[in-house]
C-alpha cells in the first residue's frame, strides 16, 4: 500500500517518475540514430537487445502499482494546478493507462522489429529486394493489429486504426481524416493536370549539372546554420540512409542524402530535417523531460519541417539568396543555372513519382493519402 501524499506530492512523484521515464526514450532515439549513422552492420543483434532493455524499463517505470497511486492522489487536487500541470498530469495519465494495457512482450517485440526492420529496409532499398523484408513486415503488421486492438478497447476508440492514428496525432479522429482526405482526392488530381498544362509552356529548366558531393555537404551545412539550427547542441550526418531527425532537444541528430545531378533535392532535404530539429531544439526547457514537453504528435512536428521546407525556403527572398549560396560554395559564379528563374523552374516543378519524400508539394499529399488507403485497409484486414 502505497503512502497517502497530498496532490501536490503525488504530482512531484510523478514528475520525478516521467523525468526518468524520459532520459530512457532520449537514449532510445540517441542509439536509434546512431544505428542509422555509425553502427556497422554487425552490430544489428546486440542493438536489437538494448532497444529492448530500454523499452522494457519505460515500461516498468511507468506501469508499476505505485503510479496508480500517485495519478489518483494527484488528480483529486487538480482543481488547483495550472493549466500546464493539468495538460502534463492528463498526458501522465494517458501514459499509464496504454502501458497497463499492454504486456511487456508486446513492447518489447514492437521494438525489436523497429531496430531490425529498420536497418534491413536501409540494406535493401537500393537493391529493391523486398521478399527478404516480407517476414518481418508480417510480424510487424500482425503486431500493430493486436496492439491497437488492445488501446482501441481500452480508450474507447471506433476501430483498431483509430486507435493507431491517435497514438500518431492525439486527438485526431478517423472521421475527420476521411472527410478532409475525400476533399482533396476529389481536386488534386484537377490541379496537378493544370499544373502540368501551365508549365509545359514555360520551357524546359536548365540542368543543374554534377555537383561534387564535398561542396554540397558544406553548403548543407550553413543553410541547417541560417536556418537557425544550432550546431552545438546537434549534428548533421548525409550517408545511405533515410534522411530523418531524431536525438533529443540538446543532442539533435539529423540526417540527409546527397545527389550528384540534383543538388536542390539533398538542400532541401536538409532543410526539412532542419525543420523538425528547430522544433525540438525550441521546446520549452521547463517541460524538457515531462510528457508536456514533448511533440504533441506527428503531425505537428510535420507540419514545422514543413513550413520551413516549402513556405520559408521557398519564397522570391529565400531562393535569391539561396542562387548567391550556390554560386559562392561551388565556385560557379554567373552560371545561368544557378541564376533565381532557373532554379524556381526546379523547385516548382509538378510530376508525379513513387518516391514520397522527393515529391512536390502539390503532388506529395497524394502520396499521404495513398497511404493512409493503404495502412488503413491493412489494419482492418480489407487489402
Amino acid at each position: 500500500m502505497a503512502a497517502v501524499l497530498t496532490p501536490d506530492q503525488a504530482y512531484e512523484k510523478l514528475k520525478e517518475r516521467f523525468r526518468l521515464l524520459s532520459g530512457l526514450t532520449g537514449a532510445s532515439s540517441i542509439l536509434y540514430m546512431d544505428s542509422m549513422t555509425a553502427m556497422r552492420p554487425g552490430s544489428d543483434s546486440d542493438r536489437s537487445e538494448q532497444m529492448m532493455a530500454l523499452a522494457s524499463a519505460g515500461h516498468m517505470l511507468v506501469s508499476e502499482p505505485v503510479v496508480a497511486d500517485w495519478l489518483d492522489q494527484a488528480e483529486s487536487g487538480r482543481a488547483s494546478f495550472a493549466p500546464g500541470d493539468n495538460m502534463n498530469l492528463s498526458l501522465m495519465r494517458r501514459s499509464w493507462t496504454i502501458s497497463t494495457a499492454l504486456p511487456e512482450a508486446l513492447v518489447r517485440e514492437k521494438t525489436r522489429l523497429e531496430t531490425e526492420g529498420n536497418n534491413l529496409h536501409t540494406v535493401h532499398r537500393d537493391s529493391g529486394n523486398w521478399a527478404a523484408m516480407k517476414p518481418i513486415y508480417q510480424k510487424a503488421f500482425a503486431l500493430s493489429r493486436e496492439r491497437a486492438q488492445i488501446i482501441k478497447e481500452k480508450l474507447g476508440f471506433t476501430s483498431a486504426y483509430e486507435a493507431l492514428l491517435d497514438e500518431f496525432s492525439p486527438g485526431l479522429r478517423l472521421a475527420t481524416v476521411e472527410r478532409e482526405f475525400a476533399v482533396l482526392e476529389k481536386v488534386l488530381p484537377l490541379m496537378l493536370a493544370e499544373a502540368q498544362e501551365r508549365q509545359a509552356g514555360q520551357g524546359q529548366a536548365l540542368p543543374l549539372g554534377d555537383v561534387p558531393v564535398a561542396q554540397q555537404k558544406k553548403l548543407s551545412i550553413a543553410l541547417a546554420r541560417s536556418l537557425g539550427f544550432n550546431e552545438d547542441k546537434g549534428i548533421l550526418y548525409s550517408g545511405n540512409m533515410h534522411p530523418l531527425s531524431g536525438g533529443t532537444p540538446d543532442d539533435s541528430r539529423m540526417t540527409t542524402a546527397y545527389y550528384k545531378q540534383d543538388v536542390l533535392k539533398g538542400l532541401y532535404t536538409t532543410a526539412h530535417e532542419a525543420g523538425h530539429s528547430l522544433y525540438e531544439q525550441a521546446t520549452p526547457a521547463a517541460w524538457r523531460y515531462q510528457p508536456a514537453g514533448h511533440t504533441m504528435g506527428m503531425d505537428i512536428h510535420e507540419s514545422q519541417s514543413m513550413v520551413i521546407q516549402f513556405h520559408a525556403c521557398m519564397i522570391p527572398e529565400f531562393i535569391d539568396y539561396l542562387a548567391g549560396q550556390t554560386q559562392t560554395f561551388f565556385k560557379r559564379p554567373g552560371d545561368p543555372a544557378l541564376q533565381v528563374s532557373n532554379l524556381a523552374k526546379h523547385l516548382f516543378q509538378v510530376q508525379p513519382s513513387f518516391i514520397r519524400v522527393n515529391a512536390d508539394e502539390l503532388t506529395y499529399p497524394a502520396h499521404i493519402i495513398l497511404r493512409f488507403n493503404l495502412e488503413k485497409a491493412l489494419i482492418e484486414g480489407a487489402l
